[in-house]
């Protein structure tokens, strides 16, 4: 619908020598002409308005955008957009090779679907009504300093925010965040170039967001420490399939909603230290043998690995953490299964000692009291090992040429289960 006013809203964005004057223009435009609460219904207009900063105008304060109309034309009236409107402002032949800065604006259906930001943007403080669409949009990067990545901080969606298959080159930061409506980032990639490195201390930031309606991250790939800490979703969460290759933390986060991370990969051990989460969550299927990797001890060094030892103990409070977290909740096969990861994490952690040798045992065994067949082959094994040593005793004295060898298989493991297990009073000769 506002392809053709895509020429305005670029010429409106760069009006004014300063930045902070061409936020002003811009902002004072789009408040004068449309009615924002009705864009809008559920926003707190006192806060958008101490927010923005928006003061009483005059005819001579927009005279600069009201240039532009007469050279472009008028884009749309309000009585024809509403909350849902989706590509009104529209910058697809634009192309973003400097860093570029939509900071403190009021964006109405903002279409960025498929760019290219080359050098870094900054959306903090900005202010997206209707749909917003970043489907497929490459941030590009990685960048030479912090300050230069992608910056949403403080920023509010109003209606659903598309972010389906973007990808986030550089150091990116969402936090403060408020998601009205869904949030959606499958396929998402937060990773640096292929080759290339990010700057020490690059990050996936998402502190203190909070997610209204659905958040959805299923098959997203965060490469970059990533980190929810302090943030609040409000009903369902998806994280399924996702991938997290770094530190990955969700301390006092909130999920207030059916919470699933299906299939998900961790490749360290995630920390949920205080963290809220709803009774039906799902951890099922998660691959966590990167997470047991990342604090592996090679038993071929003999030198002190201090760090291994410090990243096991950290893990073993992760897992400690998640299996109380499981327990709270009585869901007893996830308890049990981040005690295993903890058990592991512990011989990690301790090194060479009997503790160690004893708790190797009680996993080889029997999973830590989880794996039945595993402790029943053994078993089986056990019983079958003394017969086969009777068998071959029998074999030796040749009493199988009275017998038979049928009858002295058997006659074997009769022995030997009752000699192994003589508490029930059946022990037996020897055949």
């Amino acid at each position: 619908m506002a392809d053709e006013y895509e020429d305005f809203w670029w010429a409106l964005f760069r009006c004014g020598e300063t930045e902070e004057k061409r936020r002003w223009i811009w902002n004072h435009f789009i408040v004068d002409r449309y009615d924002i609460g009705r864009i809008a219904p559920n926003m707190d207009r006192k806060e958008f308005d101490k927010q923005l900063n928006i003061k009483i105008i005059s005819n001579r304060d927009l005279e600069p955008a009201e240039k532009l109309v007469r050279k472009y034309g008028a884009p749309p009236v309000t009585d024809e957009i509403g909350p849902s409107v989706k590509s009104f402002m529209t910058f697809a032949s634009q192309s973003f090779e400097e860093r570029v800065s939509f900071a403190g604006r009021v964006l109405i259906g903002a279409n960025f679907g498929g760019q290219v930001f080359e050098k870094g943007a900054d959306f903090s403080d900005t202010i997206f009504l209707g749909f917003t669409n970043f489907e497929d949009t490459e941030f590009a990067g990685p960048a030479k300093q912090l300050h230069d990545g992608y910056w949403f901080s403080k920023s509010s969606f109003h209606y659903i925010a598309n972010f389906k298959r973007a990808k986030f080159r550089s150091q990116t930061t969402f936090d403060r965040v408020v998601f009205h409506r869904d949030a959606v980032f499958q396929f998402a990639r937060f990773e640096p170039p292929d080759g290339d490195t990010a700057p020490p201390g690059a990050m996936t930031n998402f502190q203190e967001s909070r997610f209204d309606k659905e958040a959805d991250f299923k098959n997203a790939v965060f490469k970059y420490k990533t980190d929810f800490s302090h943030a609040a979703f409000h009903a369902v969460a998806k994280f399924d399939a996702a991938e997290f290759c770094n530190a990955t933390t969700f301390n006092n986060a909130g999920f207030k909603g059916t919470t699933s991370f299906r299939k998900a990969i961790f490749n360290k051990p995630p920390k949920f230290f205080e963290t809220e989460l709803h009774e039906d969550v799902d951890f099922s299927r998660v691959d966590w043998k990167g997470a047991e990797q990342s604090y592996h001890r090679s038993y071929r060094r003999r030198d002190p690995q201090d760090a291994v030892e410090q990243d096991a103990g950290d893990a073993v409070r992760a897992w400690d953490r998640l299996a109380l977290i499981m327990s709270q909740r009585e869901k007893s096969p996830e308890r049990h299964k981040f005690f295993r990861l903890k058990m592991r994490a512990l011989r990690q952690r301790d090194g060479y000692n009997f503790s160690s040798l004893v708790n190797c045992l009680f996993d080889v065994i029997s999973d830590y009291g989880w794996g039945i067949r595993r402790a029943f082959s053994w078993w089986f094994v056990h019983v079958a090992s003394g017969a086969l040593i009777l068998g071959a005793a029998a074999e030796v004295d040749r009493v199988w040429i009275v017998h038979g060898h049928w009858p002295i298989v058997r006659d074997s493991l009769l022995v030997s289960f009752a000699n192994a297990h003589a508490f029930l009073g059946l022990a037996l000769p020897c055949p």
